[in-house]
């Protein structure tokens, strides 16, 4: 069984930058304690829970890239991957799409919160977990602007070039980046809330696999 069988075809909850029920807890930027500790991935936390957890919680492993060796301030992270801002409910149930307006200007961009709404472009078109920079990750999803070339927050490259990328039907793909851009060192500086260089070979290939109209 898996967690759409299980909650009415409904995909886990992907609250970003806050802590809530969601598909998994903790931030795991280079500062923080969170960045090692293993019950924000499969357990619950101060009464919120990680959703996946249950289905997952003798391979923690899945949870991170072999390739990413670099410890945060604490010891190893636990997690290098985060999951597609489109994925789940991000929040803001007041007002459903005001976070997808406030990042793209718009509403018109597909939010995938049941399996059915993957239709469009498709789940085999459709990514869900990716690699992200190191210096990126912090709070368990990525965003990924539709409205600009940019990037907020930065895929990982530490297969020479490439990182590992999961799509919505099971199968996973390790993609070489082609811009330089993308491409960025270490630095053991948290990139938090800036806007990353353009990138535009690889942005617009990430955005055509994230959501759709």
């Amino acid at each position: 069984m898996t967690y759409p069988d299980d909650n009415g075809e409904k995909l886990a909850e992907n609250k970003g930058n806050t802590f809530d029920n969601r598909w998994v807890n903790g931030d795991v930027d280079w500062a923080n304690p969170q960045s090692t500790n293993i019950v924000m991935l499969i357990g619950s936390a101060l009464g919120k829970a990680s959703e996946i957890g249950p289905y997952v919680a003798k391979t923690i492993g899945i949870f991170k890239c072999p390739a990413d060796k670099i410890p945060s301030k604490f010891g190893p992270r636990v997690r290098s991957i985060a999951m597609n801002r489109y994925m789940g409910d991000v929040g803001n149930a007041g007002a459903p799409k005001g976070i997808m307006a406030s990042l793209n200007g718009t509403t018109a961009w597909r939010r995938h919160l049941k399996t059915d709404d993957l239709s469009r472009p498709g789940p085999a078109l459709t990514w869900v977990l990716i690699d992200q920079h190191p210096d990126s990750i912090n709070d368990p999803f990525i965003s990924m602007p539709m409205n600009k070339a940019t990037w907020d927050d930065l895929p990982a490259s530490y297969h020479n070039g490439a990182c590992g990328i999961s799509f919505a039907d099971g199968h996973a793909e390790i993609k070489k980046w082609r811009d330089a851009a993308t491409i960025q060192p270490i630095t053991r500086t948290s990139w938090n809330g800036n806007s990353h260089p353009a990138s535009p070979a690889d942005n617009p290939w990430l955005k055509e696999r994230s959501t759709s109209k």
